[in-house]
């Protein structure tokens, strides 16, 4: 009786490599804050993003949970360079942080209601600190690509339908004569040189 010939064996090797590699970009993500957000860094993150346009306020408002501000940050973090995810995790402990170091209060930005988070934004924004005020304004950028990421709001805001302006003529076009010298030539053209 012949025996069937045994199938060629998978190395295990490179699915070991990957794995270790996965783990340490994982770390090295971790490491440079573009690691995956902690629970209380979301709810800190969605907090202060639907702050920037809360819900029930005047004008094109969005509707309660219509906007998705935790898929955005985190889409920015993964999509960011590593000084830019640290520089946007930054800017959320900062802004939680901000009644501590702003107003005095042992608070954080999860211990307002929403008019004091958005009030909290304002002062932010206004701060005379410029890192402050552009590590702020991080966060703002993040909840406006989250607002019109979401095509319910895009549609009510007309962002889509805007119509092109007719085309302006500035004008009466007309051709300009050429300084002559002469000979005929226009001006600062030698014939036997080219331009002079």
């Amino acid at each position: 009786m012949t025996s069937l010939p045994e199938p060629p064996r998978k190395s295990v090797a490179p699915v070991a490599a990957a794995a270790a590699q996965d783990d340490s970009e994982r770390t090295g993500a971790q490491q440079t804050g573009r690691g995956p957000l902690t629970t209380l860094e979301r709810r800190w993150m969605v907090s202060i993003l639907s702050a920037f346009a809360p819900s029930r306020s005047r004008g094109l408002a969005p509707r309660e949970g219509e906007v998705d501000y935790l898929g955005t940050a985190q889409q920015m973090l993964r999509a960011s360079t590593p000084i830019a995810a640290f520089g946007l995790r930054a800017a959320l402990w900062m802004v939680a942080l901000a009644p501590m170091w702003l107003w005095g209060r042992f608070r954080t930005v999860l211990d307002l209601d929403t008019p004091g988070r958005t009030r909290l934004l304002a002062q932010l924004v206004a701060h005379r600190s410029f890192a402050v005020r552009e590590l702020t304004m991080l966060l703002k950028l993040g909840a406006a690509l989250a607002l019109l990421g979401t095509p319910s709001v895009r549609e009510r805001s007309g962002y889509d339908n805007v119509q092109p302006t007719e085309k302006i003529e500035s004008g009466v076009r007309r051709k300009l004569p050429l300084a002559v010298s002469e000979t005929g030539d226009p001006v600062g053209i030698d014939r036997n040189r080219g331009v002079a």
